[in-house]
């Protein structure tokens, strides 16, 4: 792999869970990897953020279920969960291109990783949107 992929790998990585962070607010789970950004501390952290992908993937394709949405919402809500459909091909190549790396590198891709998947994006902001309006709604 080269470093470019690389570099595309720890950014697809962030991309797929940014929205699992920021929906569960679950900030402190790679707080904890950027100031400790060990292989265990990652360890730790990818069995933690997978538990939450599951989660929240479940929830997302719950609301797909129940209908309702508007068209923009479902179109938001079916990407992020397409994007959380992927994770365990992302985890398990994130988890082996951190592996092979020196220390030194090893700590920088874990802080990128967490500084990126820290960032809201559209996909992040379309989401909460729609889950708050689908609360209003059903509140």
């Amino acid at each position: 792999m080269s470093s470019s992929q690389d570099q595309d790998l720890v950014v697809r990585a962030s991309d797929t869970i940014r929205v699992v962070i920021n929906i569960e607010q679950a900030y402190d789970v790679l707080d904890e990897l950027a100031s400790n950004p060990r292989i265990d501390t990652f360890e730790s952290a990818l069995y933690k953020i997978t538990r939450l992908v599951n989660k929240v993937h479940r929830d997302l394709r719950d609301k797909l279920s129940k209908g309702g949405l508007s068209e923009e919402c479902e179109k938001s809500i079916s990407h992020a969960v397409s994007l959380l459909e992927r994770w365990r091909d992302i985890a398990y190549e994130l988890d082996k291109y951190v592996k092979n790396l020196e220390e030194r590198e090893q700590r920088i891709a874990l802080k990128r990783f967490a500084a990126y998947a820290l960032a809201p994006d559209k996909v992040v902001t379309s989401v909460i949107e729609c889950l708050e309006k689908r609360r209003e709604q059903e509140g």
